[in-house]
């Protein structure tokens, strides 16, 4: 919930966000699109959404994807969704992973109301996803960079 406008802060150019189509409601339905967010049906192979982040991704805009697809519940890494595998397959672009350490102390998921906290950015590398065997395609291509993608974000510390 504190993710996308955090990370909106601390990039200097604009990034569109993935949230959930449920959402787009009331006041929502007028904000979220003027702050990038792509809505998506969670939970169901939505394509049209997959549709808009490649056009989004292909003509050089910045995409934040959240690979887990949902806040955490214990604060602990979860495995990563497939579309996040068919997304870096199909767009052929570098990822740079992100970690938000201190999002989950600051707001969990079963708090009502954000509290006080320190919350940190963490930049990593752009992966690199040339060793990947070429003879992988569909899904296990796809499960492949998923897992990269969370073996990066993991890896990523805090300083200091």
């Amino acid at each position: 919930c504190l993710d996308p406008p955090l990370l909106g802060i601390a990039f200097r150019k604009p990034a569109h966000y993935l949230a959930r189509k449920s959402v787009f409601v009331g006041p929502l339905a007028w904000l979220l699109p003027r702050v990038n967010a792509v809505p998506v049906d969670r939970g169901e192979g939505d394509m049209g959404s997959l549709k808009r982040v490649l056009e989004l991704v292909k003509s050089g805009e910045r995409v934040v994807l959240f690979p887990e697809g949902t806040r955490t519940r214990d604060g602990e890494l979860q495995t990563a969704e497939a579309g996040i595998g068919f997304l870096i397959a199909k767009s052929g672009v570098p990822v740079q992973p992100l970690r938000l350490v201190g999002t989950f102390e600051a707001f969990p998921r079963h708090a009502r109301f954000p509290r006080p906290g320190r919350v940190t950015v963490v930049v990593g590398e752009p992966i690199d996803f040339s060793d990947v065997p070429a003879g992988l395609h569909g899904r296990p291509l796809y499960d492949v960079y998923a897992a990269r993608v969370m073996a990066a974000i993991g890896a990523l510390r805090v300083e200091g």
